[in-house]
């Protein structure tokens, strides 16, 4: 009897678990998609709202990490249509608590774009606070 209530205690904690990651990274998904959804269409408040003000985005130019702090790089983006043959998508997710890694690549006709974001959750919101990324022409 002892075992049987050992194991469905043991059970409920971990179907507990995997519910709660299962929710968090519903909650990453929709803060990802918000993102992908305001680069394609130059859409700043989708953006801002999920990259934290204390992100800095970095990249390499010419043999050199450049960094860009959140307000330069929302100012490159203008409000346009979404373009065609241009996707977007989350290709992983890694959840620790209140903490998160993300890659996730848009595909333009010309390049890829492969992002890896370090995400932090703040008062039940899930922010972008730190962005990698590198670009490869398409053959």
């Amino acid at each position: 009897m002892r075992t049987r209530t050992t194991l469905l205690v043991v059970l409920i904690a971990l179907f507990s678990s995997i519910n709660a990651q299962s929710q968090e990274k519903a909650l990453i998904e929709k803060a990802m998609q918000s993102y992908l959804d305001g680069w394609q269409t130059g859409d700043t408040i989708k953006l801002g709202k999920v990259i934290h003000a204390t992100c800095k985005l970095k990249n390499i130019v010419d043999d050199q990490i450049v960094v860009t702090d959140r307000k330069t790089y929302l100012s490159r983006f203008q409000p346009h249509p979404k373009a065609k043959g241009v996707e977007g998508k989350v290709l992983a997710i890694d959840i620790t608590g209140n903490t998160a890694a993300v890659k996730s690549e848009i595909r333009t006709p010309e390049v890829v774009i492969t992002d890896y974001f370090n995400l932090l959750k703040l008062k039940d919101q899930w922010y972008i606070v730190d962005k990698i990324y590198g670009r490869a022409e398409v053959k």
